[in-house]
């Protein structure tokens, strides 16, 4: 069976991401030409987002694995009930 990720990982992961995203956005406005005052910004950006995609794509992975897993046991579960009935209608 699938182990299902931590909730407060979930929250934590989360709310770095988005709090890095919106402070990358909020340092890097009134910012003219490229240079090191928005380097660090903009690093700051996208730190947040790749984080916030890197949890969004774990959670994804898992519910895909998780229903894999409910797949091959409701498989297994109507198997089992398949041969119940057949073992059923012999006797």
């Amino acid at each position: 069976m699938t182990e299902l990720l931590n909730p407060g990982i979930v929250y934590f992961y989360g709310l770095l991401g988005t709090t890095l995203a919106s402070a990358g956005a909020g340092m890097g406005q009134d910012q003219g030409v490229l240079g090191a005052e928005t380097l660090v910004p903009a690093g700051v950006f996208i730190s947040g987002i790749t984080i916030t995609g890197i949890l969004v794509w774990r959670i994804a992975s898992q519910k895909s694995k998780y229903d894999l897993d409910m797949y091959e046991m409701r498989s297994r579960l109507e198997n089992l009930e398949r041969k119940i009935e057949e073992n059923d209608q012999k006797d």
